[in-house]
């Protein structure tokens, strides 16, 4: 169903676009996975002081416990998503068809990830431009 959308009735992405994305794409994703990683870092202390670990000590109250799901659901899917961005980062250089699958499996994780953390809208357009691109350059992963 979503090759049938994004991949044969969508329009199709010109060459040298695809070209780019599989060129450049898998670099930025790296380097958007290295600054994501640290802020995961940056936010555990928060994490900690969100759960009552630590509010004693910061002088917070402790939050309701939809706030301490929502973050403990971003922390995942950020620590899934950084973990299949570095996974796939050789095979997608390579051209390699694993590395394709292991991207898709990541615009899954974020689009299954956006909307309990109540980013309905994030996830439908993530999920949209992820999946276009995704089908569009489906061809050029063979090995």
């Amino acid at each position: 169903m979503i090759e049938d959308i994004f991949g044969k009735k969508a329009p199709v992405l010109p060459e040298n676009i695809k070209k780019g994305v599989i060129e450049y794409f898998p670099t930025i994703s790296v380097v958007l996975a290295v600054i994501s990683s640290f802020a995961i870092l940056a936010a555990i202390p928060l994490l900690l002081i969100s759960l009552g670990v630590l509010s004693v000590f910061a002088g917070y109250s402790v939050p309701n416990t939809f706030e301490v799901f929502a973050t403990l659901i971003s922390l995942i899917v950020s620590v899934i998503t950084i973990y299949l961005t570095f996974k796939a980062y050789p095979k997608l250089k390579n051209r390699e068809k694993e590395g394709w699958k292991l991207w898709y499996q990541n615009v899954w994780v974020g689009v299954i990830g956006s909307p309990i953390q109540l980013n309905i809208i994030g996830a439908l357009v993530n999920g949209a431009v992820g999946f276009y691109i995704l089908m569009q350059v489906k061809s050029k992963y063979t090995k």
